[in-house]
């Protein structure tokens, strides 16, 4: 058997390593907003108190929601309308307090 080299080396730990990062890569979470039927117009949804458990913020028929979990940074947002996906462009945007700590969201729903 011959002994390692630098090349076989560089090898052996990608193999081994690689699985690994991917594995505990960070995992951006999703808030879910539902807005009702049909609607379309300004949203604004307010973080009422802050965890790890995301759960959906269901909009009224004024545009208004409040996530009873937010996290302490922006995440992903999906809008769904209806059953489906709403694309609501770059219209998003987090308001955060001066601690950078996202407190409400807005958006407009076409």
């Amino acid at each position: 058997m011959r002994p390692l080299r630098a090349s076989d080396l560089a090898i052996l730990t990608a193999v081994c390593f690689v699985p690994v990062m991917l594995c505990c890569r960070e995992h951006r979470q999703t808030l879910r907003v539902e807005v009702p039927h049909h609607y379309s117009g300004p949203v604004e949804v307010t973080c009422q108190s802050y965890g790890s458990d995301l759960q959906t913020a269901t909009v009224d028929a004024n545009g208004h929601a409040v996530a009873h979990a937010c996290t302490r940074e922006a995440v992903d947002v999906m809008v769904v309308r209806d059953g489906k996906i709403v694309d609501v462009g770059d219209s998003l945007v987090w308001a955060k307090a001066g601690d950078g700590i996202p407190v409400s969201l807005s958006f407009s729903v076409r």
